[in-house]
């Protein structure tokens, strides 16, 4: 038998791990373990081909919800410019209510955060969407030059060249890019520049033109749509935050069958209500967006258990401070490590009791 020839790091395909992150050591592990420049041209031409096509995209939806390997997806939070991170997409079958629908999670495994479990649409983070944008990224890197423009989406200017682009709202992305958005926070710009070089280094593993869907994607997520604070391809998903237990084992399990999560002592579980990594105040806005439960209707649907039962404000002394919600919960949970509402520490409860809104923005 013929051995299969030592690869090396050719200079686009040198990266580093991060030790405390599960989706950057399954990263490195495939770049070690897979041919990674045939894996990226691949990748590329699959979602390439795909080109808006309706049934295409169909296609592409069917195989990437039923990928055996895992499938990393970038995408753009709404009222965030920075890039998420979507992986490990399943069709779910197990609680009646979600029955049928498509589960993602979003962000990393690490020592202090847990992927966020969400729902996706059926038909938006696949199909492909046609808008006018600045087509130039010269332009797109000049505007990002000026360290004033940190952390903004690009304002294409009246004098600056535009054209009709089309790409899709997730965008499938190969190990050694997982890897790079999981280095640090990264902006779209930020994408762009890393597959440009990575197309124009040496034994470049793809060609500018084969990378033509990655390039319209980075230049439309870098751009704003309805607001300053939201990119033109903007994708926003609804918080799969339950207290069932047959949900957390089975989220527990994914996670384990894609990025190799094992569980630790005799009863592993997965607490998945951690928030992506976006802006603080993004978050809050999210927040007070999309849910107004207050938090007796949160807790219903959890044998009734109320927060922080214990809590000496109770009754008539207590003031009617601000509660609250489902998803705030949620966040609370994913904070505190625990899989219940019912376990968080009561000092929880005595910040509903206030009406001090400045004790609210502290905690």
């Amino acid at each position: 038998t013929t051995e299969p020839p030592q690869r090396r790091a050719t200079g686009w395909n040198q990266t580093s791990e991060r030790q405390d992150s599960a989706l950057s050591r399954w990263a490195c592990r495939a770049i070690k373990e897979q041919d990674a420049a045939t894996t990226m041209k691949e990748l590329i031409r699959w979602q390439n081909m795909v080109d808006a096509d309706p049934t295409k995209i169909k296609q592409f939806k069917m195989d990437a919800l039923n990928a055996t390997d895992l499938m990393v997806f970038a995408f753009m939070w709404g009222g965030s410019p920075y890039v998420q991170l979507l992986h490990s997409t399943m069709p779910y079958h197990v609680i009646r209510a979600w029955r049928g629908k498509d589960i993602g999670f979003v962000g990393d495994k690490t020592t202090y955060q847990n992927p966020q479990p969400v729902l996706l649409p059926p038909d938006a983070p696949w199909r492909w969407y046609k808008k006018n944008v600045g087509d130039s990224g010269i332009d797109m890197m000049a505007f990002y030059n000026d360290p004033n423009n940190k952390g903004k989406l690009w304002l294409v200017q009246e004098e600056q060249s535009t054209d009709d682009m089309c790409a899709p709202k997730l965008l499938a992305l190969p190990p050694i890019a997982v890897n790079f958005c999981i280095s640090a926070q990264r902006m779209p710009h930020e994408l762009h520049q890393f597959f440009s070089k990575m197309a124009t280094s040496q034994n470049a593993p793809f060609t500018i033109e084969e990378g033509r869907t990655i390039f319209d994607w980075c230049l439309m997520a870098a751009q704003p749509g309805g607001s300053a604070t939201s990119s033109c391809i903007e994708l926003n998903f609804e918080v799969a935050a339950t207290g069932s237990e047959k949900f957390h084992k089975w989220a527990h399990n994914r996670l384990r069958a894609t990025l190799g999560i094992s569980g630790r002592g005799s009863a592993p579980t997965v607490t998945t209500t951690t928030v992506p990594a976006v802006d603080p105040a993004v978050m809050m806005a999210a927040v007070a967006a999309q849910v107004g439960a207050s938090v007796a209707s949160a807790l219903r649907g959890q044998n009734s258990t109320t927060l922080g039962s214990g809590n000496p404000l109770s009754g008539s002394d207590a003031e009617e401070g601000k509660k609250y919600d489902k998803f705030e919960l949620a966040v609370l949970m994913g904070y505190s490590h625990v899989d219940s509402a019912a376990h968080l520490q009561p000092i929880w409860s005595l910040f509903q009791a206030t009406k001090n809104h400045d004790i609210h923005r502290q905690n």
